[in-house]
Order: C-alpha cells, then sequence, then structure tokens
C-alpha cells in the first residue's frame, strides 16, 4: 500500500488538496488535526489527565478547546506537556488507520499531518509531499482568521520548520493560491508519478 504524507504550515492549502484527494479520487485520509479534536472529546484518560493539571480549561466537564490554546500560548511548559500527552495517541490512531487501510486491500492512502517531518512520522510514508503558497497569499489567509493575531501566528510558525527544510526532505511540493486548476493538475501529476513507481508500504 502506497502511504502519502501531505505536510505543510499553517494556510498553505492543504485543506484544499485533501477535499481534491477525497471528492475526485476518493482517496482515504487520515487527518491529524482532527484526530487531535476528537481526542480531547472521545478520550477519557486524555481529558481526566488535562483537567488535574490544567483545571481552569475545563467548562461543564469538557476541555474548552479555545481556553486550552490560550494556555498552551501563553505557558511553554504547558505546550510541551500537552504535546507529550497527545501526540502518542494521535500517533496510535494514525497507525491504526494505517492497518485497517491494509486490511481493507485499499491501494493507497493519504496522512495529512502538519508537523510530519518535525515529529518522525515520514517514517511510516512511502512519499511525502509539502504543500506551500506565496507569502502574500498565506498573508491574506491569516486574515481570514478571527481566532489568530500576529503574536499566535509567530509562535504557531516558529514552531515548525521552515518551508527550505520540509523541500528538502519531501518527495514532491504543490504550489497552492495560484488556481484550483494549477493545484490539481500538480496533484495529478504526483498521484501518476506514484501509481509508476509501483512502491508498496510494508
Amino acid at each position: 500500500m502506497i502511504v502519502l504524507g501531505l505536510t505543510g504550515s499553517m494556510a498553505m492549502g492543504k485543506s484544499t488538496i485533501t477535499r481534491m484527494l477525497r471528492l475526485i479520487y476518493h482517496v482515504p485520509v487520515w487527518d491529524a488535526d482532527q484526530a487531535v479534536r476528537d481526542l480531547l472529546v472521545l478520550d477519557s484518560e486524555l481529558i481526566k489527565e488535562i483537567a488535574k493539571r490544567y483545571p481552569r480549561v475545563m467548562v461543564g466537564g469538557k476541555i474548552d478547546r479555545s481556553l486550552l490554546r490560550s494556555r498552551a500560548f501563553e505557558d511553554e511548559e504547558c505546550l510541551t506537556t500537552l504535546e507529550h500527552l497527545i501526540h502518542a495517541r494521535a500517533y496510535s490512531k494514525m497507525i491504526q488507520f494505517l492497518e485497517k487501510m491494509r486490511r481493507l486491500g485499499v491501494p493507497w492512502c493519504v496522512v495529512d499531518v502538519p508537523l510530519l517531518f518535525e515529529v518522525s512520522w515520514d517514517t511510516v510514508c512511502t512519499h511525502t509531499a509539502v504543500v506551500y503558497a506565496p507569502s502574500f497569499i498565506q498573508q491574506q489567509r491569516f486574515r481570514k482568521r478571527s481566532d489568530l493575531n500576529e503574536a499566535k501566528i509567530e509562535h504557531i510558525l516558529r514552531r515548525q520548520w521552515t518551508l527550505t527544510q520540509k523541500r528538502n526532505l519531501a518527495t514532491y511540493e504543490i504550489q497552492s493560491g495560484l488556481s484550483k486548476g494549477h493545484t490539481f493538475r500538480q496533484l495529478r501529476d504526483i498521484i501518476e508519478d506514484m501509481k509508476s513507481r509501483r512502491i508498496h508500504y510494508a
């Protein structure tokens, strides 16, 4: 089974790529961000641990994600602790997804992980693709996010590798933001190249 690892910094256009993969190619996509959101709602042990450490982020017995993000943004130690608590669980969910796809005989699938290289999850991928956009388009997308200010954006980007670092490791590159047609043609070429290589995930 071919596993394509999709990555890219915030506001680079990964969501456009994953929509194309699902709607046009009907490819199973595992979304790391969604997996984390699910864990914060469904993983009782994780919820208990967060409630014990950071009771002020709990509202009505549930984790308030906006309060949790604010706490992590203000406290580097908190962010490190949360990463320790969440990453292993999310990685396990990704492996479960891949094992399920293998059992189903799926020829290829995608894992969408913003920090793919930073956390070394690219080791489970056959190929990797980094999505990027011109800086002015990224800034336009940032301005549409009411939940982000310049300080938060800078903090998030500082914890991610640079585009150059990611491009040096990625098998493929996808430039988004120019037109959907341009983005689709790049994706189509990548898919055709992957199929021609006939490399399979062990």
